[in-house]
């Protein structure tokens, strides 16, 4: 038994369980295979929509910080690549929230998290690990203290660059924090 997926007349790969026997001859040779097909489709699916949304936070799309600590520390321990370690947080974001109400921050926390993801390379860790704290982990990025301070500006630069209808003249800036690894830190924590 097991499961593969397999392309459908319409060109779609769709998953399936494929449970099968072998039958032999008299002189112990494979002559045929007996079996059966079953379309598990929504049933994957299904499973990888929960997966995600546990490892998931909502509101970003970002890993959430479970899923953040458990994937960086399994990049440190196969990897043996040197990486770098960001922590940032959104300067005043209580008081946005607190003066524009949580839609228009959680708007700004979307905005923020779409620009990020597409500033860095899908390799890369992100993950929400509180209100407005992020953790951004690049492996195999090295001592290379020069690409380090253009990815801090990078991010600093996004959070500049974000304005908000309600309150256009709202410059929101961050605070960054990096560390490499494995020169600064040898575990997530």
């Amino acid at each position: 038994t097991f499961d593969a997926r397999i392309i459908n007349n319409r060109g779609d790969a769709v998953w399936h369980r494929i449970k099968f026997s072998v039958v032999f001859d008299e002189n112990d040779n494979a002559v045929q295979f007996v079996g059966n097909l079953t379309d598990i489709d929504k049933e994957k699916k299904e499973k990888n929509r929960l997966i995600a949304q546990a490892e998931t936070d909502q509101r970003t799309g970002f890993l959430n910080k479970l899923s953040t600590a458990l994937k960086i520390n399994e990049i440190i321990k196969t990897d043996n690549e040197e990486g770098a370690f960001f922590i940032f947080d959104i300067d005043d974001f209580k008081k946005l929230n607190d003066t524009y109400g949580h839609r228009v921050g959680d708007i700004f926390l979307k905005e923020l998290t779409g620009k990020l993801s597409l500033s860095f390379r899908t390799t890369d860790v992100l993950g929400r690990v509180g209100g407005e704290e992020f953790v951004l982990y690049l492996s195999g990025v090295g001592d290379n203290r020069h690409y380090l301070e253009e990815k801090a500006v990078q991010i600093q630069s996004i959070c500049n660059s974000i304005r908000l209808e309600v309150a256009p003249e709202e410059e929101i800036s961050c605070s960054i924090g990096i560390s490499r690894f494995p020169f600064d830190g040898k575990t997530y924590t």
